[in-house]
């Protein structure tokens, strides 16, 4: 198998960073029709239209009842689990108090 170009390595996946775009207009408005999404996110109503029904499939967003606007769901919670702010407070935290017991 080949190895990859350095490009290849630092190339980005296109269709990842529009749903990425997408969820996140979703997120910030709590609910938008297709066209203020791809307004939002400057993507052809095509490819929008094809984003936001794969976010709908896998649960991330939801259509609202009667209504042509998407809203994200319960799920979107999940992404954010692993995530702590607080890493960079105890990193520095403990940074500190092992110079201080060592010092």
């Amino acid at each position: 198998m080949p190895s990859e170009t350095p490009t290849e390595k630092s190339a980005s996946i296109r269709a990842i960073s529009r749903s990425v775009a997408v969820l996140q207009a979703i997120n910030r408005s709590s609910s938008l029709t297709l066209t203020h999404i791809s307004e939002a996110v400057g993507l052809p109503y095509p490819t929008t239209t094809r984003i936001v029904r794969t976010l709908v499939e896998v649960g991330l967003i939801e259509q609202e009842p009667s209504r042509k606007r998407y809203r994200p769901t319960a799920l979107v919670q999940t992404l954010s689990c692993g995530f702590q702010n607080h890493d960079r407070l105890v990193s520095t935290a403990r940074a500190r108090i092992s110079s201080s017991l060592h010092g």
